[in-house]
């Protein structure tokens, strides 16, 4: 064998593969109503993230009316305060005609509706604490939504259901409500578990006569922008 066909056959070939890991979504920060709405209207986020309390804020805080869908908004435990002083119907946060998105860790008092949805689909309004506001989570022609672990007090409605279907709702605390701490207009195949709650209107959780569990004892403090000293006593 010749010098060359030597060389050939003393060659070890060696590949080298890189494996590209996706970027998980960055998070964008922001600070106010104006600031939080522009960045989850604008679709460049797909995270928006609040990182400071809003006190006062006069108005509705925060609508997104033109689909926008697949968005997350975490409030990270800061509070967004009306002023409760406004005549016409505001919201905290009001979302129209989107589908996929989230709401989570949120902390709202003082408005019209804490939490409001038209004509939505597939959204999950999960881990969210309302206070005095005229209703707490306000859904209208809104189906296959996923409400979850949301806390809401001294409200007229903690959840209002109108013209909506095949929502999930579980592990809730619809308390000190009143007249209703859950409040049923009309839609279908809406199914409810392990939820706590004290009058209901035309609302059974499934197997249960009104909710799951009955109301029990609360204490204040939200304004601080804190989660507050809750106090659940179930029977």
């Amino acid at each position: 064998m010749d010098a060359p066909n030597r060389g050939i056959l003393n060659c070890v070939a060696v590949v080298v593969l890189t494996l590209t890991v996706p970027a998980a979504p960055a998070t964008e920060l922001c600070t106010s109503c104006a600031d939080c709405e522009a960045k989850l209207a604008s679709g460049l986020y797909p995270i928006v993230e609040l990182a400071n309390d809003i006190i006062d804020h006069p108005g509705t805080c925060i609508r997104l009316d033109q689909a926008e869908s697949g968005l997350t908004f975490d409030c990270a435990g800061h509070l967004i305060d009306g002023d409760g002083l406004a005549a016409n119907p505001v919201r905290g946060i009001a979302m129209l005609h989107g589908d996929s998105n989230t709401i989570t860790n949120c902390l709202i008092s003082d408005f019209t509706s804490a939490i409001y949805l038209v004509e939505t689909n597939d959204m999950t309004i999960i881990d969210n604490h309302m206070i005095d506001n005229n209703i707490g989570i306000d859904m209208s022609y809104a189906d296959g939504n996923h409400i979850s672990g949301n806390t809401v007090q001294e409200a007229f409605s903690g959840i209002k259901f109108s013209n909506s279907s095949n929502n999930l709702v579980e592990f809730n605390t619809f308390c000190d409500n009143f007249p209703w701490d859950i409040y049923f207009a009309s839609g279908l195949d809406n199914e409810g578990y392990e939820n706590i709650c004290g009058v209901t209107y035309y609302w059974n959780d499934v197997g249960a006569s009104d909710c799951t569990y009955a109301c029990g004892v609360f204490a204040d403090g939200f304004e601080d922008g804190g989660f507050g000293d809750w106090i659940v006593v179930t029977d």
